[in-house]
């Protein structure tokens, strides 16, 4: 079986292996985050200390960003508070602000993740990527009305929810362009199928592949298109291969939705990813041979050698 898309600019790969310092890059959020909330609010940096790390995280950085280490070349960012996360938060939880005025970076961005994504680049040997997903919404768009827990966006697609969300997603790419950090790509949302269990604890935001296709068609795709993060790689999925290949046939069916997606990130940690479905399940998205994880999806490319299989996700 084979997905193609309208023909579109080819997307631009990351250079040399492609890898995700995404669980190494939370970890040390977690870590910081645990030292410095004791009180009421993060304490500041001086700005003698921006970029003062303590040995474990530096060593942490070092081995996972230069070449004395594994060489990560894309980092992955949470869009506001993920799993990893000592409280849940959204950039814009001011009620009925469906104009995002309100829309501002925490501390948690602004002293921990920021500068801890500049010293990675700025250690780092290599280009380094930046990928970023959101987790959840603001409380006033979703369903239940809780960032953590079961529960889609409300209403339907190109109204005004759908617009805001996708508009939210842009103005996090203004936020962090503001701090100097541009971004390779975004994903439509971090696990859409969480978000649809009952029971499930944290940080999520439902999505059936048959909704994802009509947000992406009618809302992120175009803001996205239209707007200065054009550049910007949008991918879908972002979940467990078992969803494989359902789900990318039902997006890529639609015309609309594919001409805005450049590929699709599928969860890879090894041993839930067993449980979760067999690797077979992704083979039938590639054309011919193994592809990379970016590219023109009508001409997916093979991998450059020595010839591995790369897996998106932590």
């Amino acid at each position: 079986m084979e997905f193609s898309s309208p023909s579109r600019e080819e997307c631009p790969k990351p250079s040399g292996r492609v890898s995700i310092m995404a669980g190494s890059l939370t970890g040390l959020l977690l870590l910081q985050a645990v030292s410095w909330a004791s009180d009421e609010c993060l304490q500041p940096l001086q700005e003698q200390k921006q970029w003062a790390l303590d040995g474990a995280e530096y060593r942490t950085i070092q081995a996972n960003c230069t070449g004395t280490g594994i060489g990560y070349n894309i980092i992955w960012v949470p869009m506001a508070s993920c799993d990893f996360s000592i409280r849940t938060y959204t950039y814009a939880d001011t009620p009925d602000d469906f104009q995002l005025h309100n829309f501002s970076l925490p501390e948690e961005d602004t002293k921990l993740k920021i500068p801890l994504i500049h010293r990675a680049l700025q250690l780092a040997q290599r280009p380094v990527s930046l990928l970023a997903s959101p987790w959840t919404s603001p409380t006033r768009l979703k369903t239940k009305g809780a960032g953590n827990g079961k529960g889609p966006l409300k209403g339907q697609p190109r109204d005004i929810y759908h617009q805001t969300w996708a508009r939210y997603i842009v103005k996090f790419l203004d936020a962090y362009a503001e701090h100097k950090l541009q971004f390779w790509a975004v994903t439509a949302e971090n696990e859409p199928s969480a978000g649809l269990l009952s029971g499930y604890p944290f940080q999520c935001l439902g999505f059936t592949p048959e909704h994802q296709r009509d947000f992406i068609a009618r809302d992120l795709g175009p803001t996205l298109a239209n707007g200065t993060h054009h550049n910007v790689r949008l991918l879908m999925l972002d979940d467990q291969r078992l969803l494989l290949p359902h789900w990318a046939k039902v997006v890529l069916t639609d015309p609309e939705a594919a001409k805005g997606l450049c590929g699709f990130q599928v969860l890879g940690a090894e041993c839930a990813a067993r449980l979760l479905g067999s690797r077979d399940a992704v083979q039938p998205q590639h054309h011919h041979e193994p592809p990379v994880p970016c590219g023109r999806l009508d001409r997916l490319e093979p991998c450059p050698e020595p010839r591995r299989r790369t897996q998106l996700g932590a």
